[in-house]
C-alpha cells in the first residue's frame, strides 16, 4: 500500500469533469447506480440502450423517463419513432408526470431519413435535451425494405447504428465536458439465429453496445395487478461510470407509465421500511389496503409522501458528483 501522501500526480490537456448525477426521486434506480465512493444519481450526459422481450414496457419506460428527466432539467423531448407509437398514450404518461415542454417528433419517411433528422436536430437542440429512439429492432433500411429475396442486405441495420452511434457520441461526455444531454434506445431482445435457448442478443450490432454508456436489461417481475399495472425489474448490464449487474424496480401504472409514489412504496416494502401484509402499514400505522392504494390513492401526491419520507431514513440522499 502506497501512502496517499507519496502519490503526486497532475492531469494536463483538456478538463476533465466529474460526469454529472442526477436524482430521479426513483430511491431504487438512483441507486443502482452508487459508485464505490458513494455518489448516487442517474448519470446524465450518457446514451442508455434499454432492451427487453416483446411487449413488457420497455417504451412506456423510456417515455417514462424522458418525461421525468425533461421536466426536472427543465428541457425537451426529441422523439424518434419507427416502431408506431400511441400518441394518446404518450400524451397521458407525460400529463401524469406533469411535463408542459416541447415534444419534437420525427416518424414520416424511410427510417434513413427519421434517423438523419434526429441525429442533426438532437445535436443541435438548444431546447430538446432528452432523445428516445424506439425502436432499434424496428430499424428497416431501404436494401431491406426494396432489396430482393435473396439479396444481400444482411446486417445493414448494424451499419445504420454504427453510424448513428458514432455521431451521438460527440453529444456525450466527456467529449461534451458538462453535457446534460441524455438519449434511450428502446430495443429488443431474442434468441440468436441458429443460437440455443440460452443465446439472446439485441438487434442492432456489437457497436452500440459498445458506445452506449449504460445498458439496461428490463424484465417483468411476477403477475400483473388487476388493473393491469405490474413491477419492471431493470439489471444494469454495463455502467461505464459505476458498477454493473445492480438492480432496480419501478411500479408501471397501468395508463401512465411509471408511478414514482407507487415506485417508492415498493421500494420501501423491498428496504422493510414499510409492510405489506393484510394493510400496508409504516411502523404501526396502517394506511389502508393495497387493492384501494391502487384503485383510489394512486393521483393523490400528498398520500405516499410517508414512503418517500421512510427511504430517506438513514440515508444521504444528497451525495452527488
Amino acid at each position: 500500500m502506497i501512502a496517499d501522501d507519496i502519490v503526486k500526480f497532475t492531469f494536463s490537456g483538456d478538463p476533465a469533469d466529474p460526469i454529472k448525477r442526477h436524482l430521479t426521486g426513483l430511491h431504487s434506480f438512483d441507486h443502482a447506480f452508487e459508485t464505490a465512493d458513494g455518489k448516487i444519481g442517474m448519470p446524465i450526459g450518457a446514451g442508455y440502450e434499454v432492451y427487453g422481450f416483446e411487449s413488457i414496457g420497455k417504451s412506456t419506460w423510456c417515455y417514462s423517463m424522458a418525461g421525468i428527466l425533461a421536466r426536472q432539467l427543465s428541457t425537451g423531448i426529441h422523439l424518434a419513432d419507427l416502431e408506431g407509437f400511441d400518441a394518446g398514450h404518450l400524451k397521458n404518461i407525460l400529463l401524469f408526470l406533469g411535463y408542459t415542454g416541447n415534444v419534437k417528433l420525427n416518424h414520416q419517411g424511410k427510417d434513413e431519413d427519421i434517423l438523419e433528422k434526429f441525429i442533426d436536430e438532437f445535436i443541435n437542440a438548444t431546447e430538446c435535451g432528452i432523445g428516445v429512439i424506439d425502436s432499434v429492432a424496428a430499424i428497416s433500411p431501404i436494401a431491406e425494405k426494396e432489396g430482393e429475396f435473396g439479396g444481400a442486405t444482411y446486417g445493414r441495420r448494424a451499419v445504420l447504428m454504427a453510424i448513428l452511434s458514432r455521431r451521438l457520441l460527440p453529444t456525450m461526455h466527456p467529449r461534451t465536458v458538462g453535457s446534460e444531454m441524455v438519449y434511450f434506445l428502446s430495443n429488443h431482445w431474442y434468441l440468436k439465429v441458429g443460437g440455443t435457448k440460452y443465446q439472446y442478443q439485441s438487434p442492432g450490432g456489437t457497436v452500440k453496445n459498445f458506445l452506449c454508456s449504460i445498458r439496461i436489461h428490463l424484465k417483468r417481475e411476477g403477475r400483473p395487478f388487476p388493473d393491469g399495472s405490474y413491477l419492471l425489474k431493470g439489471i444494469i448490464d454495463k455502467n461505464r461510470y459505476g458498477f454493473p449487474k445492480k438492480e432496480f424496480q419501478v411500479f408501471m401504472k397501468a395508463g401512465v407509465g411509471i408511478h414514482p409514489g407507487l415506485t417508492a412504496m415498493f421500494d420501501a416494502f423491498t428496504l422493510e421500511r414499510a409492510k405489506r401484509g393484510k394493510t400496508i402499514k409504516i411502523g404501526d400505522e396502517s394506511l389502508g389496503y393495497l387493492k384501494d392504494i391502487l384503485t383510489k390513492e394512486w393521483r393523490n401526491d400528498e398520500f405516499f409522501q410517508p414512503f418517500y419520507d421512510a427511504l430517506k431514513e438513514n440515508k444521504d440522499d444528497s451525495n452527488l458528483s
